[in-house]
């Protein structure tokens, strides 16, 4: 027989790709190239099963709950927990730890807060129905906010994901509702806060995107209660000093923190193993980022205050911020040229055996 022969037969026989299946494999082009490598024409089949109707092969697309379970499988599998090649392992850790390093400064900066407020009332007893006075109801939901955040650090290091991820919503939903308030009042950049947009959604979206159901759960969870906790006692050390002195100089204690934080990590001998993690380098170079971009909208508004003759020490203010800013940014760079190295140093992707 000849071979021409032969090989028209074959291709004659085999199965000409339907129209859905086509828009099927677009859809599952959302996973990495290394899960479709490996799960592509697997799924495919599983998909067509029991639709052998010409019509509905010809026409019909994949449906919205199809096409959202691949987008969910997209995300474990780029941000792996507890299987995958050792670059989606080290970003499902990276985004898994900004959750966790967001929701405790959030929370330890709420609690910190609201106790030195408290300390502040207690020697000016005045001084609380004045706050009552000009901001009514939105004292009483930023305190809700924050006891749900707290509660939302302390659930996700506990275990309780479902309970941490309601909490951290409401927390958000609490402050949302304050800045729309203010928004209605005439403020309208109050939506548009770094504060809010950055250091509280972010990490919540991370909790949300990281912790799916293959995440692992939070390793030495006595420790980061620890870390909440001293984070939570030193700021409100800072926040009850800086409302005596009633000055408008603000130190940033999570900046801080971060700062020296970052540079142990980078020059300490004893976590020399965090200095090799790339998740943990990953980490801490998005919440430098984050915490640069809060600062230099801090500074910017700091310095259109200390060009009002009418507000005095501002100046001061505006200094304080643009030295957070920077020292930020050095910080975050310089772990963020760590996490490249160390991300180089993985190799290229491959399906886990």
């Amino acid at each position: 027989m000849n071979t021409h022969d032969t090989n028209t037969d074959a291709a004659s026989e085999s199965p000409v790709m339907s129209r859905l299946e086509r828009r099927y494999r677009t859809v599952l082009r959302m996973l990495p190239r290394w899960y479709r490598d490996d799960r592509e024409d697997e799924m495919a089949a599983v998909f067509l099963t029991e639709r052998d109707d010409s019509v509905d092969l010809e026409y019909s697309w994949p449906g919205w709950g199809e096409t959202a379970a691949v987008a969910a499988l997209a995300i474990r599998t780029r941000l792996a927990g507890d299987s995958g090649p050792e670059r989606a392992l080290a970003w499902g850790q990276a985004v898994r730890l900004v959750a966790l390093l967001g929701l405790a400064a959030w929370a330890a900066g709420g609690v910190a807060s609201e106790l030195a407020v408290a300390i502040r009332q207690l020697g000016f007893p005045q001084y609380a129905g004045l706050a009552a006075a000009d901001q009514g109801w939105q004292v009483g939901v930023s305190t809700l906010a924050v006891v749900c955040a707290a509660g939302a650090f302390v659930a996700l290091v506990t275990g309780r994901r479902g309970a941490a991820k309601w909490l951290a919503v409401a927390a958000l939903g609490g402050h949302l509702a304050i800045r729309a308030a203010s928004a209605v009042g005439g403020n309208l950049t109050s939506l548009l806060t770094a504060d809010v947009l950055l250091l509280i959604g972010v990490p919540v979206l991370c909790l949300f995107a990281g912790y799916h159901r293959e995440a692992p759960p939070v390793q030495h969870p006595a420790r980061w209660l620890t870390l909440g906790a001293a984070l939570m006692a030193g700021s409100a050390a800072i926040y009850t000093v800086q409302l005596w002195l009633v000055s408008p100089v603000a130190i940033t204690p999570a900046t801080w923190a971060y700062v020296l934080g970052t540079g142990a990590v980078l020059i300490s001998p004893r976590l020399a193993r965090v200095r090799a993690s790339a998740g943990w380098l990953a980490a801490l170079a998005i919440c430098g980022a984050l915490l640069t971009l809060t600062g230099v909208q801090q500074t910017y508004w700091a310095m259109q205050l200390s060009s009002d003759p009418a507000v005095s020490g501002a100046g001061g203010w505006a200094v304080l911020a643009l030295a957070e800013t920077a020292a930020s940014a050095a910080a975050g760079l310089a772990v963020g040229i760590a996490a490249i190295r160390a991300f180089r140093r993985l190799g290229p992707v491959r399906a886990a055996a």
